[in-house]
This record gives structure tokens, C-alpha cells and sequence, in this order.
């Protein structure tokens, strides 16, 4: 069954078929990294397919990325775990497989001609029209991960917060001057991130997730909201895409109209799951406020 963090796609279908993959590689030379460039390299050639006209293999080429991108961490699992500098490496790719996908939308919703109110779009607003419908994916797997890792947190079934310390560690540890700079980098991010804010909301989650009171409260509050988080996660975005590519040598203009769903239609989702999920945290925050008080 699937877990209230899961994104359902990833939890039905993506992850199933990654643990085949990993089965077949498991006992190889292959290294959760290269499953990782593996993913990369389908979700470019995903974009480059959508740019130039062949949607259909693009949708194919997204699909076995975003497979593959289960697969590298399910690896390491298997092998005793990753390392600090896996984990950025597969989240900087994501974000390249984000980015060009979204340019090969824009060189279609560009060669659309699309004309609004007898106005000729151009090549400008097809920019700005996509930058949105990309901006709007970013943001709304931010808040699906921050939701997800805060429901982890304060149940339980977290690990550990990250500390700069990690990736100063790893940078230890790898060869090439130009990752180590990089490492050291996103330690220094980190720490910039870890104000008293941050340890005062890690404190919060660890006397939530030591009460079993408190766990079943945070789970009966909180679980249906991730859940509907998880319906605009990064991967429900891919996969709307990749029905997107399906339908649009049927369809005119169909990556106009998922740019324009996502932009309207899931932003609007969005907000009224942030206006649930503000009421939310009101409660939590006046418990706490009552019993500080007490």
C-alpha cells in the first residue's frame, strides 16, 4: 500500500518497475550514479524528442527517466546505502530534466502561432508563458517536499535533519577539486538555512513525534493534506506531460493547453490547499501556545 508521502504514480507504477531494474543490476558493476546519468540522459533526449516534433517518444523517453530516477536510490538501498553526494547529484538532475523538458515546450508552444484576441503571441510571451507554467511545477513540488519531509518529521519516520557537516565530510572524501567546491558550497547553503527558526520547528517535531498521542493527532490532521500535496508533486507534473505528448499529435496546441492547466488549474488547487493547510497550522500553533502556557 502506498504510503501517505508517496506520490501515486511513483508509488504504483515508477517504483514497481524500478525495483526490476534493480534486480537485474544488483549484483553488477553498475553504481547507483550511473543509473542516475541514465536517468539524465532519457529525460534529455525526452525534451530534444518534444523540441523537434516527436512528442510520442518523448513520452516514452520521460517515462524510463523518471523509472530510473526510483531506481538509483532503491540501489543504494540495496547495497547498504548511498552517499551525501548521490543524493545531489540525482536532485541536480532532476532539475536539468525539468529544465529541458520545459525547453522543448517552449520551442512548441512557440511554433503554435498561437493567436489570442486577434494578437499573434510571440516569441517573448511564449517565454513567459512557459517560465509560469515551469515556475508553477518548481513551487508546488517545493511545498509537496516540504510537507512531506515535515509529516516524516513529526511521525517519526524521518532521519535525521541535514547538517553542514555531511556534505563538508563528503567533500573530503571525493577527488575532483570542482565537486568538492561544490560540496563545501551547499554546506555553507545549508547552514545559512539552519537559523533558530529551523532548530525551534526540528525541536517541535521531536516532542510531537515522542508522544504517540500527539503522532496519531499530527497523522489524522495532516495525512489526507500531503496526500492531496502529493497530486501536484514533481512526478504527477512529468507524467501530465507525458500524457500531454500522447494526445498532441491529435490535439492542436496541446502543450499551449497543459501550460495553461497547469498555470490556472493546479495553481488554484494549490492555493486552496495552502488555505486548508494555514488552518491547519493556526490549530497546531495555538496548541503550542496553550501549552507553553500551562
Amino acid at each position: 500500500m502506498a504510503h501517505v508521502t508517496d506520490e501515486p504514480l511513483d508509488a504504483y507504477v515508477n517504483r514497481p518497475l524500478a525495483e526490476l531494474v534493480v534486480k537485474a543490476v544488483v549484483d553488477t558493476a553498475v553504481t547507483p550514479n550511473q543509473l542516475t546519468f541514465a536517468s539524465l540522459l532519457l529525460g534529455t533526449v525526452a525534451g530534444v524528442c518534444i523540441a523537434v516534433g516527436l512528442p510520442v517518444v518523448g513520452a516514452l523517453a520521460l517515462f524510463f527517466s523518471m523509472v530510473l530516477d526510483c531506481s538509483d536510490g532503491q540501489l543504494a538501498r540495496a547495497r547498504g546505502g548511498g552517499s551525501v553526494l548521490g543524493r545531489i547529484i540525482d536532485g541536480y538532475a532532476d532539475y536539468w530534466v525539468a529544465l529541458v523538458v520545459h525547453v522543448g515546450i517552449l520551442v512548441q508552444v512557440f511554433r503554435a502561432h498561437v493567436v489570442v484576441a486577434g494578437h499573434a503571441v510571440g516569441a517573448l510571451e511564449s517565454f513567459v508563458f512557459v517560465l509560469a507554467a515551469g515556475t508553477s511545477m518548481g513551487v508546488h513540488a517545493g511545498f509537496f517536499d516540504y510537507y512531506k519531509h515535515r509529516y516524516l518529521a513529526h511521525t517519526g519516520r524521518g532521519g535525521p535533519p541535514e547538517e553542514p557537516e555531511m556534505y563538508l565530510e563528503e567533500a573530503e572524501r571525493v577527488r575532483w577539486s570542482i565537486v568538492r567546491a561544490g560540496l563545501r558550497l551547499f554546506a555553507l547553503y545549508v547552514r545559512t538555512q539552519q537559523g533558530p527558526a529551523f532548530h525551534a520547528a526540528a525541536a517541535e517535531a521531536r516532542v510531537t513525534a515522542s508522544d504517540p498521542i500527539r503522532v496519531a493527532r499530527f497523522e489524522r490532521e495532516n495525512g489526507l493534506l500531503v496526500r492531496l500535496h502529493s497530486i501536484t508533486g514533481p512526478t504527477m507534473h512529468n507524467a501530465a506531460i507525458g500524457v500531454t505528448c500522447l494526445v498532441a499529435p491529435f490535439v492542436d496546441h496541446a502543450f499551449v493547453w497543459y501550460c495553461a492547466f497547469v498555470i490556472v488549474a493546479v495553481n488554484l488547487y494549490g492555493l486552496a490547499l495552502h488555505v486548508v493547510q494555514r488552518r491547519v497550522l493556526a490549530r497546531e500553533r495555538a496548541r503550542a501556545t496553550v501549552a507553553s502556557w500551562a
